[in-house]
């Protein structure tokens, strides 16, 4: 049998931590509600960002997409506002239910019609609760 020695000794070297997509998300909506430049560090660019960025965007948001200090990162500059003006009525949130939850009741802001779409299991997914909140009292 095979035995493993382990000696004490100094570590060195660097880690490089993933980034959270879930604080992105919620870190790229306030960033657009907000008055003002926001930067946000470290972000990985997948299509559920992306989706919460085309979001944003449509919904008058003006991203710039910048380089990170952190390797194969990117660090978004967002400008905001504080208001809700819709670029594009059509908003599809590819397969984001993060994105498609957090951008119903934003889209509320602004009493212009906007739509929520999405692609595949998404648009199977329950969006009911938010009928109950979003949908104006008859």
């Amino acid at each position: 049998m095979k035995c493993l020695e382990i000696k004490p000794s100094k570590l060195a070297g660097e880690v490089n931590i993933p980034p959270s997509k879930s604080m992105a998300h919620r870190a790229i909506i306030c960033a657009f509600l907000a008055d003002g430049k926001s930067e946000i560090d470290n972000v990985e660019l997948s299509e559920d960002i992306m989706s919460t960025c085309h979001a944003v965007m449509s919904l008058g948001g003006r991203i710039d997409f910048l380089e990170s200090s952190v390797p194969n990162r990117k660090k978004l500059v967002v400008y905001g506002n504080g208001t809700v003006t819709v670029k594009n009525g059509k908003i599809n949130c590819g397969e984001s239910g993060t994105t498609a939850r957090f951008i119903m009741p934003v889209s509320r802001l602004t009493e212009d019609t906007v739509t929520i779409d999405g692609k595949g299991k998404l648009v199977s997914r329950p969006f009911s609760v938010f009928f109950l909140y979003l949908t104006p009292a008859i």
